[in-house]
């Protein structure tokens, strides 16, 4: 993946100073290029991904579409919340914003414009249980078979983000290669795809990327590297994404700037009501909130023994009526 190329620009030196010092420690495969003189920005020729740009350099481009034409997108940066700009043709980022909030939206619109093309119609659906449901990975994988089976010819992918998963004993004994191998390809210079799509297993139909064998593992990945890692599984080739997900996991603000669909899993009754609350202030918190809907499962898993089910009884039994139901919600949605 080649590295992408930022312009930041505007008067204020010592905004720009500590904008692209912050940008250089924060953002990974980006390179970048600032200036607070605008002759210094006319002087330069190169081409660039994003470029932010001050009121005074903007103005250079208007009239100039050879020197506008070497900038994929273009944002002006203004100190005043409610300017906006004169003819349409830019976005607008406000300077002075809470700084994670300013890195967020960057992270969106940093991405290529060729690769978000290339991804149009693809679909990310999250599921979470703040209740944590012990029957949560056979719903999750229930719903991908079904979703598979549904569009065979939208290839689908399980992302196992658990951080105590039970998936290798539930479809088949310990996995070669999980999540752990994937991110740590990740760190290698030129990994090729092939080498990444060797961490996947199937089942029932559709590809799946095993859990982390122990949670640890997943407390020391940070945010850069859950970014890194969704941006990777996005140019895999699939279609749709389904990612099970619980309490422990740190990237979810890097895995909410994906998914069009939050399904959570919950049960009925005012005691398990109260673990909601956390998730839903939360939501209510993200500026773009994708779809968020609820399916009930009322299911235990108190009564299943070893020895006296399998998990295909268990996908096609009353748990796959419940299924059935969220993905009929989600196609009237």
């Amino acid at each position: 993946m080649r590295k992408q190329k930022i312009m930041i620009c505007d008067t204020d030196y010592a905004y720009v100073q500590a904008l692209t010092t912050y940008f250089i420690s924060a953002l990974r495969d980006t390179e970048i290029t600032s200036y607070s003189k605008v002759d210094r920005f006319r002087e330069d020729a190169g081409n660039y991904d994003v470029a932010l740009l001050g009121k005074e350099f903007i103005e250079q481009l208007d009239g100039t579409t050879k020197m506008r034409d070497r900038f994929g997108q273009i944002f002006m940066l203004t100190g005043d919340i409610n300017e906006g700009s004169s003819n349409g043709d830019y976005g607008i980022v406000y300077k002075f914003q809470k700084m994670q909030l300013f890195m967020e939206n960057v992270r969106q619109i940093r991405r290529d414009p060729k690769e978000e093309l290339n991804h149009t119609g693809k679909r990310w659906t999250g599921i979470y249980s703040p209740m944590r449901h012990e029957l949560q990975l056979v719903f999750a994988l229930a719903y991908c078979k079904q979703k598979q089976e549904a569009e065979p010819e939208r290839r689908l992918l399980f992302l196992d983000l658990e951080e105590n998963s039970l998936f290798s004993e539930l479809v088949g004994g310990p996995m070669a290669q999980n999540v752990a191998d994937y991110l740590y390809l990740l760190e290698s210079d030129g990994v090729s795809e092939e080498e990444l799509l060797g961490c996947l297993t199937y089942y029932e139909g559709f590809a799946c990327l095993p859990p982390v064998r122990h949670f640890q593992e997943l407390l020391m990945i940070g945010s850069l590297r859950w970014e890194k890692f969704f941006d990777s599984v996005a140019t895999l080739g699939f279609d749709q994404v389904v990612v099970l997900f619980d309490g422990a996991f740190r990237g979810t603000e890097e895995l909410f700037g994906r998914l069009q669909d939050l399904l959570l899993l919950v049960r009925d009754g005012d005691f398990y009501r109260k673990y909601d609350r956390q998730i839903y202030t939360f939501l209510k918190e993200k500026p773009q909130p994708m779809m968020v809907r609820e399916a009930v499962l009322p299911l235990s898993g108190a009564n299943l023994s070893d020895g006296t089910y399998r998990m295909e009884q268990l996908m096609e039994g009353n748990l796959a009526k419940y299924v059935q139901r969220a993905l009929g919600e989600e196609a009237d949605a």
